[in-house]
């Protein structure tokens, strides 16, 4: 059975832990990062947690 959506149990910790990664995987993907917008379909929304975790590269 797949699992449900229940806003008063939202485990934040399962989210923190994959930060790292999730922010690897967008950058691969991203294939114009020099670009101010995705040439494919997508977000650069990675660009914003990098800044707001303090480790862009480009302040």
């Amino acid at each position: 059975m797949l699992g449900q959506y229940d806003k008063s149990d939202y485990n934040i910790e399962k989210v923190i832990s994959k930060i790292d990664l999730a922010i690897e995987h967008a950058q691969r993907i991203d294939t114009n990062q020099e670009e101010l917008w995705p040439k494919n379909s997508g977000s650069q929304v990675y660009r914003l947690v990098v800044k707001l975790l303090g480790r862009d590269q480009n302040r």
